[in-house]
């Protein structure tokens, strides 16, 4: 890769690179974050972007699909399952009963128009402002805590 470029941009949107052996996202950076300039034993995979295998941005901190195109707010877990969401009133309306768990800070005002109970869990992360017009159980698993 010559400077400027990353490994990424050497794709065409909506694919990535994907480990031969595992078919796993291939990591694109390394442990400190910064962007690898060459990979092996490599194929390029198109994307889903369905949140099926995640891969946090370390540059963003912020988890995305494999392709980079889709970047995940919340996951929502209910009866053992766990789905990604890219929009938050979406994984709310999902939760029905379940856990909302935030994948990133939130700017913006959020409120929550649901008629279903769940659990909010901050995971660490930040909401600037949060209105509730419904019943919701606030909760933060992270070790570091977040802030509403």
């Amino acid at each position: 890769v010559t400077d400027g470029q990353t490994l990424a941009s050497l794709l065409v949107s909506g694919y990535y690179f994907a480990d031969s052996t595992t078919g796993k996202p291939a990591a694109l950076y390394d442990a400190d974050g910064t962007a690898l300039t060459e990979l092996t034993n490599v194929t390029v995979k198109p994307c889903s972007h369905d949140g099926s295998d995640p891969v946090y941005d370390p540059a963003e901190g912020v988890w995305k699909c494999p392709c980079g195109q889709s970047t995940f707010v919340a996951n929502v877990t209910k009866g053992g399952a766990t789905s990604l969401y890219t929009d938050l009133q979406e994984a709310f309306k999902a939760a029905d009963g379940g856990t909302v768990k935030l994948m990133k800070n939130m700017d913006g005002d959020v409120t929550v128009n649901t008629d279903k109970p769940f659990i909010l869990d901050l995971n660490g992360y930040d909401i600037f402002a949060l209105t509730v017009n419904s019943k919701i159980t606030i909760k933060d698993s992270a070790e570091t805590k977040g802030s509403i």
